[in-house]
This record gives structure tokens, sequence and C-alpha cells, in this order.
């Protein structure tokens, strides 16, 4: 494992390389509610897709407090980094609650930054997507916003579910549990009606139960809490495994 600072900043990737071989790369942005980068959503995850054979990058973008949009900055310059590396073939960006949408925002916005760089094919998981007040993870959005929180043209323009086009709508692999009460499902519905009406192409799976923040469901995730660990929603690795190895 080696450690990669970004833009002078405390913020950094990790990357997790088998071999010198150029291999499918997992950059990973793990969630933590915009305030921290979550540790079970961080080597848990590499674990789980290099015993399959990818290599695997790891961001850490919350280790400063800078409000929108610096963490899709760092997430951009980490993906320009890391595309100049000889060993990283095909990326497939996976985010995850928060970190799904940072990931998907530069996605969509990569028009936006200094950074041009984007994955190849695009996971998320149970991810934070409309700003809808009805419906949107508050919390994420009063740290990602700050004193901009309740600018209605920013917040529209931060709900993404708004923003796909069949331009920048990457092939997405996604997954969630219907009984999320942190992150509503509604946030992956929307997604995946705004992927259909934009004529983009997306696999979702979505769990009859379980609660937010699952990672990859396995003991070393749950912390000791069987809620947390279940073989059956454990399987979205291998679904997710078979997407990529069917679309490149």
């Amino acid at each position: 494992m080696e450690k990669h600072f970004l833009l002078n900043s405390h913020n950094f990737y990790r990357t997790y390389f088998l071999d010198e071989t150029a291999r499918p790369t997992i950059f990973v942005v793990p969630g933590g509610g915009y305030k921290y980068t979550s540790p079970r959503e961080s080597e848990p995850v590499a674990k789980a897709f290099l015993k399959y054979g990818f290599h695997v990058v790891i961001l850490n973008y919350r280790e400063t407090t800078e409000t929108y949009p610096m963490p899709g900055t760092y997430l951009g310059k980490a993906l320009e980094e890391i595309k100049m590396d000889k060993r990283v073939g095909k990326i497939i960006g996976l985010g995850f609650s928060a970190g799904g949408h940072c990931l998907l925002e530069y996605c969509l916005h990569t028009k936006d930054y200094p950074s041009k760089v984007r994955p190849d094919l695009l996971m998320l998981g149970y991810p934070v997507v409309t700003a809808d007040v009805e419906v949107a993870h508050k919390g994420s959005f009063e740290v990602l916003l700050g004193e901009r929180t309740e600018e209605e043209t920013l917040r529209n323009y931060l709900s993404l579910e708004t923003q796909v086009t069949k331009d920048n709508a990457i092939d997405l692999f996604l997954w969630g549990t219907y009984t999320d009460s942190s992150v509503p499902v509604e946030n992956s519905i929307r997604l995946i009606d705004a992927y259909h009406k934009a004529g983009g192409n997306a696999e979702y799976h979505m769990f009859y139960f379980g609660g937010h923040g699952l990672s990859v469901a396995n003991a070393e995730t749950s912390n000791g809490n069987s809620d947390m660990e279940s073989p059956y929603i454990a399987r979205w690795v291998e679904f997710a495994v078979d997407w990529i190895n069917n679309k490149l």
C-alpha cells in the first residue's frame, strides 16, 4: 500500500496494486456524511475486490473540511494521477453513501472541474443522490454546502437525479436496501428513473431488508452487529464483479 497526498493538502489516496500488471482498477470513494472517510467502506472493500484480481485505490477526501466544490476537486485530481500509472487499466468508480454523491457529482459535472478524467464504469452503494428535503440526507448537504445550505439554485444543481443526460450517464451498477432508514431508497429510485429517461445503461439490485452502511456486509465490517452482516446481501460484490466482466 502506498499513500499519495493531493494538492498540498491532508487529503490522500491509497493504492493497493496486486502486481505490476495493468489491471482494471476499482476506485473507492467511501461514505461518511461528507464529515469523514468511513473505514468500514475502505480496506474491507479493497480486500473484497483484490481477491477477484482487481487493483484498488481508496480515496480519503475528507481529511479537510472544505465545502463544495472541493471534495470533487480532490476526487478528480486523484483520478488524473492514477490514470497516468501504467498499472491502471480501466477505472471502475465505486462510491458509498455520501461518497457516492461525491463520485456521481464529479461524473455528471466533470466540465466544472480542473481534472477531466472520468471512470470507465460507475458503481454506487446506497448513495446520497437528491437534495430534495423530503428524502434528502440532510446532514450530508449541511456539511457539503456549509453556509450555502439554503441556496436553492445550488441545491437543485446538486440534486443529481436532475443532472443525468445521455452524454454524462456512465454505465451504472447500483445497489441498496429497501429498508434503509438513513438515506431513503427513493434516492436510488430517482437516479434509476433519471438514467432510464435519459437513455443511460444501469443495473439495480435492491435488497428487501438491511440498514444503511452495510459495506461488504461481512464480519469485518459488521463490528459485531449481526444486523450489519448478511451473506445474502454480501452477494452484491459477486454481482458487481460479473457486471464489470461483462462490461469490459
